[in-house]
């Protein structure tokens, strides 16, 4: 996946089996680890917000990003980046709206590989 990803979906397990050592079983045994992980970051960027750090902004992001960047989830990947941006700009004004659709993201995720409807790409 490119630095800003576009593409529409919110997973391509057959892209991160591609990826993930173990294929389609490893990408559904680390599944797990992603959505920790994200959750984890998520909420330092939240905290970071709160005390106008934009550089720890920018860094919880940016491992956001990666990390649904080697899952191939687009959606979340490309949130991140825009949560990533803000934070770069030192300026983080428009961040509560960003932060905000990268949590739905981060939602939807995991309700995507938890089984429920949602757009993705097999």
């Amino acid at each position: 996946m490119n630095e800003s990803p576009t593409d529409d979906y919110v997973i391509s397990f057959s892209e991160a089996a591609r990826r993930i050592p173990g294929g389609i079983d490893g990408v559904k045994q680390m599944l797990p680890d992603l959505m920790q992980e994200c959750t984890q970051q998520l909420e330092a960027v939240r905290t970071a917000f709160a005390a106008d750090d934009a550089d720890k902004v920018r860094l919880g992001a940016h491992t956001i990003k990666g990390s649904a960047a080697v899952f191939s989830a687009a959606r979340v990947a490309s949130a991140a980046l825009e949560v990533e941006e803000i934070g770069r700009s030192g300026n983080l004004d428009a961040a509560t709206i960003a932060i905000e659709r990268l949590a739905a993201e981060l939602d939807l995720l995991g309700q995507v590989t938890a089984g429920d409807p949602g757009r993705q790409q097999n």
